[in-house]
């Protein structure tokens, strides 16, 4: 039997193997040797671990052991452990990879928390998700213990990226899911623009993170932004005036951001006499709006 991460392949549970793969994905830091976009790399990494986490939940891989099909078969669930454990050898041959081509640098170092100019938000993000993930496993299915390790190679990451990806991906099609795991993709959503000052700017990275490996999120992402601000009954009488949605001019440049996703939501506006309702962002050189 195959033995990964000190598992052994044949022995192990669904549930257990699943865990043992979103520690694994958990456990890989990305070095500062795969240069200026590493924690790129380090957030793509973090929304697999996501995505696979949000897998299990939609199946109930902790709770049920027909996952919330009646009709699972042995073969299925074989099938789907095997990518599991596909998951996992890939990581330790990763590992293994890193450890012998490792720069002259601590291995251990934890690359990914030095906040340097305008990677404060992606910190923060990457927080949330890990958080996200903590909840969801909420068992403690997981027999393994890893230690962080860093991945140096370019290549390596992308391809490392693009094979989980697939294997997820295969995961998916074994047990499909798609009305469930869209919901907890939205829901994720909203948990990780939460809180955060800059949420236009954080829904507008987690498109770019998502592209090409997670294909739930990106429609949660489209979801939300297709809210907008919305607007029930409107009515005006004399010389009132009412204003509804973003106004930009060129005054916008130089900010950190434009207004992005899920906004203002009225059902009934009403104005009267002279008086103003202006309902959105504005941005301008000179607002006559008021006058």
């Amino acid at each position: 039997m195959a033995e990964v991460f000190g598992i052994v392949a044949g022995a192990v549970g669904l549930a257990s193997a699943l865990g043992a793969c979103i520690d694994g994905i958990g456990s890989i830091q990305a070095g500062r040797h795969l240069g200026s976009d590493f924690q790129n790399f380090q957030l793509r990494l973090r929304m697999l671990e996501l995505r696979l986490s949000r897998w299990g939940e939609a199946l109930g891989v902790d709770e049920d052991p027909q996952l919330r099909n009646p009709l699972a078969n042995n073969d299925q669930i074989r099938t789907a452990k095997d990518a599991l454990i596909r998951i996992l050898e890939l990581l330790e041959e990763s590992n293994k990879l890193s450890q012998k081509f490792r720069p002259s640098c601590d291995q251990t170092e934890d690359h990914s928390e030095r906040n340097e100019g305008g990677v404060k938000n992606e910190h923060s993000l990457s927080r949330k998700i890990r958080e996200v993930v903590a909840r969801r496993r909420r068992n403690g299915t997981n027999p393994m213990k890893t230690t962080r390790w860093v991945l140096y190679s370019r290549e390596h990451a992308m391809q490392l990226i693009s094979d989980i990806t697939s294997l997820i991906d295969l995961l998916q099609q074994i047990y499909p899911m798609p009305d469930k795991e869209q919901e907890l993709a939205r829901e994720e959503v909203k948990q990780l623009t939460s809180a955060i000052a800059d949420q236009g700017s954080t829904i507008r990275h987690l498109q770019q993170l998502v592209q090409g490996i997670d294909n739930d999120m990106k429609k949660a992402i489209e979801s939300v932004e297709r809210k907008g601000h919305q607007y029930g009954d409107v009515s005006m009488e004399e010389n009132a005036r009412i204003q509804n949605g973003h106004t930009f001019t060129r005054a916008w440049e130089g900010t950190s951001s434009l207004p992005v996703g899920p906004s203002m939501t009225f059902t009934h506006m009403r104005a009267s006499g002279s008086s103003r309702v202006r309902n959105g962002d504005v941005y301008v050189e000179k607002d006559d709006f008021w006058s």
